[in-house]
């Protein structure tokens, strides 16, 4: 789903700013006092967009974590990082399978979950979540975990302990590259 882009027509500066406010968090809003001017920047909207100029959309993650401590922490890592990540949080499977109507672009799945735990976390969230990229976030340091994860349907596997930003930055937008 990309951002929504507004384009106002109102000869009424009040009624323009007014309207803005009205509107945030919305979409981005943009003000013409003309219709002449406001056809033309929808002629050049059009353009940009089918020439992949249009704003770029945020990357949207769904993690499902049932610690706080470690919402956070996987939540700050990727704040660290240069790119954004717009980041929702489920404390269980169901809630996240729940969630996936939302539409995302990744998923970063801990193990131990109150109602899945270990590998067949990630099995039940492939069978619902179709190819949307899996990374595991998980504190079991076992190769043979990791091994079964993969074999679950997971697109890579990130131990808790370890998580840089950079690396947990770079995991998640190469899982959302090779995902597309």
């Amino acid at each position: 789903m990309s951002e929504l882009r507004i384009l106002l027509i109102e000869d009424s500066l009040a009624d323009a700013e007014l309207a803005k406010v009205r509107l945030r968090g919305v979409g981005e809003v943009e003000h013409g006092n003309s219709l002449s001017a406001a056809l033309a920047r929808l002629a050049q909207l059009v353009r940009d967009a089918a020439n992949g100029r249009g704003h770029p959309r945020i990357p949207r993650v769904l993690l499902l974590e049932d610690s706080h401590g470690d919402a956070v922490l996987a939540q700050r890592a990727l704040e660290a990082a240069a790119a954004r990540f717009e980041l929702t949080i489920a404390r269980s499977l169901r809630e996240g399978i729940d969630r996936l109507a939302q539409g995302f672009d990744a998923i970063l799945l801990d193990l131990t979950l109150p109602d899945c735990v270990g590998p067949e976390t990630v099995a039940r969230m492939r069978a619902a979540a179709g190819e949307l990229p899996i990374v595991v976030l998980s504190g079991a340091d076992e190769g043979e975990v990791a091994d079964r994860c993969f074999r679950a349907g997971a697109s890579a596997y990130q131990e808790k302990g370890r998580i840089d930003p950079a690396a947990l930055h770079h995991i998640v937008s190469r899982a959302i590259e090779r995902g597309r």
